[in-house]
């Protein structure tokens, strides 16, 4: 008996290699955009999250800035204005936080404060004390981290030359007003503006410069 010899419904060797072959990329170029996805998303929320930390930052020390009480200190027969501006620490009279349910001043203090190879950024929060002529020490208990793991945090001050002048100095009001790297606590008057600046380090989202307006008339 004669019969032919007729070839299986199964595939090749070859057609099955080439099945895997063309399985692996897709699910290569799956899993690539996959994590790509994955690493927008988690860029996107660190993004949120930095923003919305600035924002809270930011209200918080414009709030307390916008609410400085201009008041002196009496120095024997010179006073001085209870406002201290250094490139890397500003202190200043406000009045009490919001969580506090009762009037009164408090002394805050913003201050760049070294972290190994970093700056954090502090705000220090002391109860006024009338009798005191000078700006208090904070405790421990008494100071909260605003930003930490920046490179590095300065302070500017705005307004007149002539009212920035170091003791002894001529005061004049005829210079019109420009940015300082320091203001003098026995200036005449209080600054208009202060300028913060938090600079980052490499690989991390940048901070906008963080401008923040005083009383308008501060003086002795």
């Amino acid at each position: 008996m004669t019969g032919s010899i007729r070839r299986g419904d199964g595939f090749t060797l070859l057609e099955v290699l080439v099945a895997v072959v063309i399985m692996a990329v897709i699910m290569t170029t799956a899993f690539g955009a996959l994590r790509l996805g994955g690493r927008s998303w988690e860029a996107g929320v660190t993004r949120a999250t930095d923003n919305e930390r600035f924002r809270s930052v930011a209200n918080l020390m414009r709030r307390q800035v916008s609410q400085i009480i201009p008041m002196t200190w009496t120095d024997g027969t010179n006073k001085r204005i209870a406002f201290d501006g250094a490139s890397e620490q500003l202190r200043f009279v406000s009045p009490a936080p919001q969580q506090y349910r009762q009037a009164g001043l408090f002394e805050y203090g913003l201050s760049a404060q070294r972290d190994g190879p970093d700056t954090n950024l502090i705000l220090s929060f002391i109860p006024f004390n009338p009798d005191s002529e000078a700006f208090q020490r904070p405790a421990r208990d008494q100071q909260l981290l605003l930003v930490e793991g920046l490179q590095r945090v300065s302070f500017e001050y705005f307004g007149s030359p002539g009212d920035a002048g170091g003791r002894g100095r001529t005061r004049t009001s005829t210079q019109p007003p420009s940015w300082q790297p320091r203001w003098a606590a026995d200036a005449t008057r209080f600054p208009d503006l202060i300028r913060v600046r938090m600079e980052v380090n490499a690989g991390q989202q940048p901070w906008p410069d963080l401008y923040l307006a005083l009383p308008a008339g501060g003086g002795q």
